[in-house]
C-alpha cells in the first residue's frame, strides 16, 4: 500500500555504475530512524558494458531498477521515477551522492513538521568536508541585473538586490532558512504536490529543471527551504571535471537551459536578452583563449 512507505528515492545513472553503486551503498547504511523507504533506479541508457553492473546492483538489493533505451535527460528520466513512485515523500537524489546517518529522516521530518513547506535540500559538501551550494535565488532579468550592477557599485553593502539578499543568505545558512530555488542533486518534496504541481518540465534536458520546479512550487505558494542539518556528500560533476571538451558542452547546455527557464517564466524579450549576453560571452572566451 502507497501508505506505507515513507520517502521514495530516486537515483538516476548514465554510464556510472560505480558512483551509484556507492550512493545506493551510503542509503543503505544510513540510520533510517523508522523512515520506510524505497529506491526507485533510473538507468538513462547506459552503454551495455555499463549497464551489466547497474543490473547485479538491482539484483543484489531491493531496488526497483527502470531501464531506458536512451538517455532522456535528468528530468524525463527522473519523471518516470517519479510516476512510480509509492511514498509520502520523493527524493531527487543524484547518483553522485553519498548521504549521511540522519540525512534523509532530517528531511523527511522537516517536511512532516512544516505543512507550509513544499520542498526541501539537503546541504551539499565536497568530499574535504567543504560546502557546496546548495540553494539559490531566481535569476532576474537582464534590465533588472544591469540596474542592481550599479546599485551595488554604489552601495556595495546593501541587502535589498539581488546580490545582496543572496549574501544574507549565506550568512544565515545554518539555520533553515526559506530560499527561492534548491538544486536537484538532493531535493525532497511531498508526491501530494507533485500531482498538483505537476512533474518536472521534460523540455529541460538537464539543469534549470529544478529552479523551474521551485518556481512553480512558489507559484503554488509551497515555501522551499534549505535544511543545513541533513549533509550530503556530493562529487559534484565526477569524470566530467578532468574533461574539458564535456566541460564545455555542460557549461554550453547550462546557458541554453537558462534561457529556457527566462522564455518560460519571464518572457521571449528576456530570453533573447539573455542570449545576447550568452554569445558576448563566449565570443570573450574564445578571444581569450
Amino acid at each position: 500500500m502507497p501508505d506505507l512507505i515513507d520517502l521514495s528515492i530516486i537515483i538516476v545513472n548514465w554510464n556510472q555504475p560505480e558512483l551509484t553503486a556507492a550512493c545506493i551503498r551510503s542509503v543503505m547504511q544510513s540510520d533510517p530512524q523508522g523512515l520506510v523507504a524505497e529506491i526507485i533506479l533510473v538507468d538513462n541508457g547506459s552503454m551495455p558494458t555499463k549497464l551489466v553492473p547497474v543490473r547485479s546492483l538491482a539484483q543484489a538489493h531491493p531496488i526497483q531498477l527502470i531501464e531506458n533505451s536512451a538517455n532522456f535527460g535528468f528530468a524525463r528520466a527522473n519523471n518516470i521515477g517519479l510516476r512510480v513512485a509509492r511514498g509520502r515523500h520523493v527524493l531527487l537524489l543524484n547518483n553522485d551522492t553519498e548521504v549521511t546517518d540522519s540525512a534523509l529522516p532530517t528531511m523527511s521530518n522537516y517536511l512532516d513538521q512544516h505543512p507550509d513547506v513544499g520542498a526541501v535540500g539537503a546541504r551539499l559538501l565536497n568530499l574535504d568536508g567543504s560546502a557546496q551550494l546548495s540553494f539559490g535565488l531566481f535569476p532576474i532579468t537582464p534590465w533588472r541585473m544591469a540596474f542592481e550592477r550599479m546599485i551595488d557599485s554604489i552601495w556595495p553593502q546593501n541587502t535589498t538586490t539581488h546580490r545582496g539578499r543572496f549574501k544574507r543568505l549565506l550568512a544565515s545558512s545554518n539555520e533553515p532558512i526559506q530560499v527561492d530555488w534548491l538544486l536537484g542533486a538532493a531535493l525532497m518534496t511531498r508526491r501530494l504536490i507533485v500531482e498538483k504541481v505537476g512533474l518536472l518540465d521534460e523540455r529541460f534536458f538537464m539543469y534549470a529543471e529544478d529552479i523551474d520546479w521551485c518556481y512553480r512550487f512558489k507559484q503554488a505558494d509551497w515555501r522551499v527551504v534549505f535544511v543545513p542539518d541533513a549533509p550530503i556528500y556530493h562529487h559534484n560533476g565526477g569524470s566530467a571535471k578532468h574533461q574539458p571538451q564535456l566541460q564545455s558542452k555542460l557549461k554550453l547546455e547550462k546557458q541554453r537551459s537558462l534561457e529556457m527557464f527566462y522564455k518560460k517564466q519571464y518572457g521571449s524579450s528576456a530570453a533573447l536578452l539573455l542570449r545576447l549576453v550568452h554569445a558576448r560571452q563566449r565570443l570573450v572566451n574564445r578571444s581569450n583563449s
